[in-house]
């Protein structure tokens, strides 16, 4: 692998006008999911994306 890819500084990582979900969930549920990224170098990123997401941490939760 050769550099660690960085996010981008004017990368917008929340929504500036978030909406209620129109799905209403059962009681109980929960919504969670994850993102994962392989290295930038093995998969590119599309020229076109909007943000280029950060490498893993080293640091522990």
């Amino acid at each position: 692998m050769s550099e660690r890819f960085i996010m981008d500084m004017d990368s917008q990582v929340w929504r500036l006008s978030p909406s209620k979900p129109s799905v209403i969930p059962p009681p109980g549920a929960v919504d969670a999911h994850g993102h994962v990224f392989a290295p930038g170098e093995v998969f590119p990123y599309a020229p076109s994306r909007t943000c280029t997401p950060s490498g893993p941490s080293t640091t522990p939760f």
